[in-house]
């Protein structure tokens, strides 16, 4: 039930968090402590949207390439991105 349903349940958390953080506790947060907040919260919810699986990809293609020696990169900028599948984990 959970699995099927992580999605709204980790929303409706977000939800309850975000009401919870009142005025007063904004303004004794520091600027890090919001940043850091605000990243996680847009992280959980990219990768419970199924949108953070391009950043993986970005970054595992960055690092295939960065093994490659120069002289043979171009041969390989065209050829077929690796994919992961990060819905099993």
């Amino acid at each position: 039930m959970f699995v099927q349903n992580r999605n709204a349940i980790v929303k409706s958390k977000q939800e309850e968090i975000l009401r919870a953080l009142t005025p007063d506790k904004m303004e004794k947060a520091s600027a890090k402590d919001l940043a850091v907040s605000y990243g996680i919260l847009l992280d959980k919810d990219r990768l419970e949207s199924g949108e953070s699986g391009n950043t993986v990809n970005n970054w595992l293609m960055i690092v295939q390439q960065s093994q490659i020696p120069v002289t043979n990169r171009e041969q390989h900028v065209n050829s077929d991105p690796i994919t992961v599948d990060i819905t099993n984990t």
